[in-house]
């Protein structure tokens, strides 16, 4: 016979009482939506895909791949900037293809803003997502202190949604180098 771990949870009314409420058993559930952000480096960034398509695959989720622009104060937040805006559109187009050899569409979105930490953060709520993949590049040392950039800081602290770090490797460093 199997046992049912979640007997206890199971009320089962007798005559002339109302139906008592029960409790459901935990269950994981695959995110809604997905917001991946890349960075422009293709081997974390491609890591970062192949593993938001594959956790979003199940549930036929949507995934954004989510690029940011930070606009210096002396700018206008909606100036041009065409170097950035190349290089978010380079980031966003492998990432596209990488999505696409996957067997998965993503929407690639650019945002240029003051803080692409808080665009992250109202990304994610406003896209109703479930999860938030983001990539931090390999550090053989680490700085005294602080470790990680003010992004993943401040999208740790606020992000209403759970959120995956990805470190690259030593090895995709070194290939940098």
């Amino acid at each position: 016979m199997l046992a049912n771990s979640h007997q206890e949870d199971l009320v089962v009314p007798t005559r002339g009482q109302e139906p008592a409420t029960q409790q459901q058993p935990f269950t994981a559930v695959a995110p809604q939506n997905v917001v991946v952000v890349v960075r422009g480096d293709k081997r974390l960034d491609a890591e970062l895909i192949k593993l938001a398509c594959s956790v979003a695959r199940p549930k036929q989720s949507r995934v954004l791949a989510l690029y940011g622009v930070e606009v210096p104060r002396t700018r206008k937040v909606e100036e041009s900037m065409p170097e950035e805006e190349a290089r978010a559109s380079d980031a966003l187009q492998y990432a596209a293809t990488i999505a696409e050899r996957c067997d998965y569409d993503i929407e690639p979105e650019m945002v240029q803003t003051r803080s692409f930490a808080h665009s992250i953060v109202e990304e994610v709520n406003q896209q109703k997502c479930a999860l938030l993949i983001m990539g931090a590049p390999y550090q053989e040392k680490h700085m005294s202190g602080n470790t990680l950039d003010e992004t993943i800081d401040y999208v740790l602290e606020n992000a209403t949604c759970r959120v995956w770090l990805v470190r690259g490797s030593k090895e995709m460093a070194q290939a940098h180098c």
